[in-house]
């Protein structure tokens, strides 16, 4: 079981890892878009 447990916490951080890389990537792309309609 604490085998499981410790796969569980490793998949899980490879998951908010992934999620945690693609949520910024868009936000980061929307304020660059502004710069450059603004410039």
């Amino acid at each position: 079981m604490e085998e499981l447990k410790k796969v569980a916490l490793i998949a899980g951080n490879v998951l908010s890892i992934l999620l945690g890389e693609d949520l910024p990537d868009p936000r980061m792309d929307i304020p660059n878009d502004y710069s450059y309609f603004n410039s």
